[in-house]
């Protein structure tokens, strides 16, 4: 693995030209008064809800909506929550004497707690997951039992009369920031979370129950008992039990399939969520679908991979964009929302009426909610001069891509129309602007080549009950692969680092400067934000010894720009001016920026919008 070289807290100041390390006489109040303890959990500080746009009912609807997603019925979760308590009892001896183990046992020691805790708090926030304690199934943000039993009346599925564990959208958007010495909690933001890992910690315990009988046996009892009532399981509950097990397997091996990277890694605060989708849709939807040929449907794994991830985007403004996605591909957001659903599990019967009107409804109490969401304010001081040169700077620099900040305020047709108040957003070729090209070219090979996701989602939609069809008047399941990037305005962006749609630029500073200025390696999955670049402190001195113990070692993960679908070319500064109406050329999207230049945008960048934001 390569070592990334340790800097400071203070070396860090250094390495970005002595940003803003202490604050200046033109400060003007923070915001931090737009912030409260959460309901949920008072150490952590929440928007307070005239400002987020939501109530906190609201809010913790939004962590634990389902949407369908299954990953294993909510029993086996339940019964492996259980043992795993019972098994970290065994780990108290070692625990006891942990003050004298050496390094090579300590790291055996955590990989094993890691293990067989990972239904914990501490073992999930190490995967980026965020804890709840006011959720009454005991379920960290982003997890939810779906509302209504499965009743799926195919004999291999074995999932009669089921509740399932599902993923939810603030799996993936809700992300929590360190910043002087608080936590933050940002709704609807970027998640810092490592999917792939997640599922595959759920999922193990279940693999490993198959070669250990007595283990098995514990577990069926366990499962029985919720479902049956006291007493063991017998030898036909045995029987069909093992069945269950496979499908889950089963399912989590497809999931795995779909991702196919053997190369390029997902990891924290990224998924490759539509190559995943357009190779898992045609099998997750159980419904007939006579017009279709499913042979030229699925996807030949060695064409096409999962080898795109792109950063989890923020949520609020969304609703209002003509067309979503990084690659400004896909129009119907309900259409959108399935392909994510399908990503995590989600799956359609045509035999499960209950079904269908949980997935329809629920997408569509979500959609509704987004009409309503704000961006998160920053809750630090601003530098008032600073603040001015850089409106000014935007106006000149960035305004042309990205829309002005009156370009999304609510006008007096969304008063009496608030649901069809859209922005058509600007979008550049792919070779201009620069950027990775993985995703456009993997999109438009799947848009054009088999429009596998624009027919499946079609049948999806008309498959489904409308729930609130307002929500969606003139939208068409229209999907685009014209190898472009779309250009989206920048509200809150304080809180959405890594930045580039593949989060392979670590803070705005970087992203403001040259392409030689942009580290080439870096370590990704932490949370403290470093003001002054205004990103998530990336190589800090974390040392044992004085020698530095990588990424891994802190918790955190190696991102390597020179791997496929990770490079961090395109959107520079750099060579001659282009002018206040030109567009993005091989990559330069405007002249070199000074110093003095880049610390007035982002301090800019931390309020944009904020009293304009609907």
């Amino acid at each position: 693995m390569m070592r990334i070289p340790a800097i400071g807290w203070g070396a860090l100041c250094i390495t970005t030209l002595a940003l803003v390390c202490t604050t200046s006489s033109t400060e003007v109040s923070a915001a931090k008064s737009d912030w409260e303890p959460c309901l949920e959990d008072n150490g952590v500080l929440c928007v307070k809800p005239d400002r987020l746009g939501w109530t906190h009912a609201e809010r913790l609807r939004f962590y634990h909506i389902s949407q369908g997603s299954r990953i294993m019925p909510f029993t086996f979760f339940q019964a492996l929550r259980e043992m795993e308590v019972q098994r970290s009892r065994v780990l108290i001896g070692i625990k006891e004497r942990a003050g004298t183990l050496t390094d090579e046992e300590r790291l055996i020691y955590d990989r094993i707690t890691d293990q067989v805790s990972v239904f914990n708090a501490d073992a999930l926030r190490k995967l980026g997951v965020l804890t709840d304690p006011a959720d009454p199934d005991g379920l960290p943000i982003g997890l939810a039992r779906t509302e209504t039993p499965s009743k799926t009346e195919k004999e291999e599925d074995r999932y009669t009369g089921q509740y399932h564990l599902g993923g939810t959208c603030a799996l993936c958007h809700t992300s929590e920031i360190r910043y002087a010495g608080d936590t933050y909690r940002v709704t609807g933001g970027a998640a810092l979370l490592d999917v792939d890992r997640l599922l595959t910690r759920l999922l193990e315990p279940l693999a490993l129950l198959v070669n250990d009988e007595r283990a098995l046996r514990d577990f069926a009892d366990r499962v029985s008992a919720l479902e049956a009532g006291p007493g063991p399981a017998n030898d036909p509950f045995m029987a069909g039990l093992r069945q269950r097990i496979w499908r889950v397997l089963e399912m989590y091996t497809l999931l795995q399939t779909s991702r196919h990277i053997p190369h390029t890694q997902e990891q924290f605060g990224r998924m490759a969520a539509f190559d995943r989708g357009q190779k898992l849709i045609p099998q997750m939807l159980f419904i007939k679908l006579a017009d279709l040929d499913w042979r030229a449907l699925r996807f030949p794994l060695e064409q096409t991979g999962a080898n795109a991830p792109v950063s989890f985007p923020p949520l609020w403004d969304t609703w209002r964009f003509d067309y979503v996605h990084y690659n400004h591909s896909t129009e119907h957001p309900k259409a959108r929302n399935l392909l994510q659903a399908t990503a995590l599990g989600a799956r359609i019967d045509h035999v499960d009426d209950a079904n269908k009107w949980e997935i329809s409804c629920n997408l569509d109490r979500i959609e509704e909610l987004m009409r309503k969401l704000r961006p998160p304010p920053w809750p630090g001081a601003v530098d008032e001069t600073l603040h001015k040169k850089g409106e000014s700077l935007y106006q000149t620099r960035c305004e042309r891509c990205h829309l002005a900040p009156d370009s999304t305020s609510p006008d007096p047709d969304s008063v009496r129309r608030p649901y069809t108040k859209r922005i058509a957003l600007r979008t550049f070729p792919y070779f201009a602007v620069g950027t990775d090209s993985t995703l456009a070219l993997n999109t438009w090979w799947g848009l054009t080549e088999r429009n596998v996701v624009a027919k499946s989602t079609g049948e999806m939609l008309r498959a489904l009950p409308d729930c609130k069809p307002e929500l969606y008047d003139g939208m068409q399941n229209r999907w685009q692969g014209e190898l472009n990037y779309r250009a989206r305005p920048l509200h809150g962006m304080w809180s959405t680092g890594p930045y580039l749609h593949n989060g392979s630029v670590p803070t705005l500073w970087h992203l403001l400067g040259n392409q030689r200025s942009r580290p080439t390696r870096f370590c990704v999955g932490g949370h403290e934000l470093n003001e002054a670049s205004m990103g998530f402190v990336f190589a800090s001195d974390f040392t044992s010894s004085g020698t530095d113990l990588g990424c891994e070692a802190r918790g955190m993960q190696e991102f390597d720009t020179e791997v496929i679908g990770n490079s961090n070319r395109g959107h520079i500064f750099e060579g001659r001016d282009l002018g206040r109406t030109a567009y993005p050329k091989n990559g330069i999207v405007g002249p070199e920026l000074s110093d003095d230049d880049r610390r007035a945008l982002i301090e800019y960048l931390k309020t944009l919008n904020m009293e304009d934001a609907p």
